[in-house]
Order: structure tokens, then C-alpha cells, then sequence
């Protein structure tokens, strides 16, 4: 008796190892891109993506980069979306509207975090109904000569086309993202953490 127990809970127990596994997926942060919201070690459980339709404003998701198989980053944009960055205020014209929305700043904090030896001044912002902080340090430059170009579309303003996002890092001027990279196609896309 206590042997088919035994071997019941031991196959209970794998298969709820494989599921946990084929559902979820742990990640440790490896860089400050995502500063302040989250820091360099810290660890993550992410829904894994089967199927990337529910994907909104606001969500984290992580996807594989040409250089880099994990990458995490903020979704800023999805398809239909108009995102215009003038200097480093983001706005959005959502799909199905012509209204220009700016992602308003609200400080939060200024010099409670660094990012090699500069003080980064943190913003409440928000994007729909999902709120968050974003760190800038007011002398970075933007790269805007780096950015990725969008054909038919002035430097700094992206339409976001159907199967993809936009996204960006929290710490902005430390994050190589869909500025630079340009847009992240859903097949990339490995999980996510909704807001």
C-alpha cells in the first residue's frame, strides 16, 4: 500500500513540475533597464506566452533580442498605435483615435536612485488606467540619430503594425529597446507579467 502512494505522489508531483514549467517561467533581471520598477538580481515568475492576443498597454513582457536571448521591457504601443517621442515625453495616439495622449510625468523622487553615478529623478506616469514609474537622468542625451526608422514616418514617431509592440525600459535613458530595436514581433515574445 504505502509503495502505490509513494509512486502516485511522485507522479503527482512530476506532473505538476512539467505543468508549473510548461505555464510559468522564472527569470533573474540581469541589467538596470527596468529601474526603478526593478533592479539587477531581482528574480521573476512570468506567465509564459501560448498566446500573445492579450498583450495591453502597461504589460511586461519578455522577449529574445539579436543580442540577448531575455530581454524585459514595458509595452508602450500595440498594433494601430502612433507612438511620437519629442525629447523624452512619450505620446500615444491609440488605435482607432486621432486623439494625442502625452504620457504625463509626475515627480516621485529625485536622487534616491542612481544609475552609474547619476542621479536619476523618478516619475509616476501612466498609460490607460495602469500607473508606474519611469527614471530619467536629465543629462543622458536621447540618441535620437540611434533611433530605429520607421519608413514613410519622421525620426521619433512609430506606427506599430499588426503581430507586434512597442515597448520601452523604465529607466529610460539606460534601456535599449523598441527606440533603437524597433518593434517586437509576438513570436519573440516568451512571457509576461500583466498589470
Amino acid at each position: 500500500m504505502f509503495n502505490k502512494i509513494f509512486k502516485l505522489t511522485l507522479a503527482i508531483v512530476a506532473i505538476s513540475f512539467v505543468a508549473f514549467n510548461l505555464l510559468f517561467l522564472r527569470v533573474t533581471i540581469e541589467s538596470d533597464s527596468m529601474k526603478p520598477t526593478l533592479a539587477e538580481g531581482d528574480v521573476l515568475l512570468l506567465r509564459r506566452t501560448l498566446f500573445n492576443s492579450d498583450i495591453e498597454r502597461g504589460d511586461l513582457i519578455l522577449f529574445s533580442a539579436p543580442s540577448k536571448e531575455n530581454v524585459l521591457k514595458r509595452v508602450i504601443g500595440v498594433a494601430g498605435d502612433l507612438i511620437t517621442l519629442n525629447e523624452k515625453t512619450v505620446y500615444i495616439t491609440k488605435s482607432g483615435t486621432s486623439t494625442l495622449t502625452q504620457m504625463k510625468n509626475t515627480v516621485v523622487s529625485h536622487g534616491e536612485h542612481d544609475q552609474d553615478g547619476y542621479p536619476l529623478s523618478v516619475y509616476e506616469t501612466q498609460i490607460d488606467n495602469i500607473k508606474f514609474n519611469v527614471a530619467y537622468t536629465g543629462v543622458i542625451p536621447t540618441y535620437e540619430s540611434r533611433y530605429y526608422r520607421q519608413e514613410n514616418l519622421p525620426l521619433g514617431q512609430w506606427s506599430v503594425p499588426e503581430g507586434a509592440v512597442f515597448v520601452m525600459g523604465d529607466n529610460r535613458d539606460f534601456s535599449v529597446d523598441s527606440r533603437f530595436l524597433g518593434f517586437i514581433d509576438s513570436s519573440r515574445i516568451n512571457g509576461i507579467i500583466k498589470n
